[in-house]
């Protein structure tokens, strides 16, 4: 048995940005190309964020839905700390690859 997980996440945005028009026209297409990476890299980190946020609130879900489905009396808190550590601990790491783009 497999599952299969897909989604689609589409969002419009603008900006507006100054160019100098002093410049000669090969300079002014250069400042587009960076204005245009900056916007691509801005805009990618937002999507990322809110990614990641929704997989870690997915995440908390299923182990939710795992400890009310197995918890047996012999599992208690300390089930539960470890559980809670290892979602944390996979949050900072997906955190820290983010912020070393």
């Amino acid at each position: 048995e497999s599952t299969r997980i897909t989604g689609s996440l589409v969002r419009q945005n603008d900006r507006e940005c100054k160019i100098s028009s002093h410049d000669s026209s090969s300079s002014i297409g250069s400042q587009h190309i960076v204005n245009i990476g900056k916007f691509i890299e801005d805009v990618e980190t937002e999507m990322r964020k809110e990614m990641d946020s929704l997989y870690i609130q997915k995440t908390k879900n299923v182990v939710d839905m795992i400890r009310k489905d197995t918890m047996q009396p012999t599992q208690g808190k300390e089930h539960t700390r470890v559980l809670n550590e290892a979602v944390l601990a996979m949050a900072m790491n997906r955190k820290t690859k983010l912020s070393g783009k």
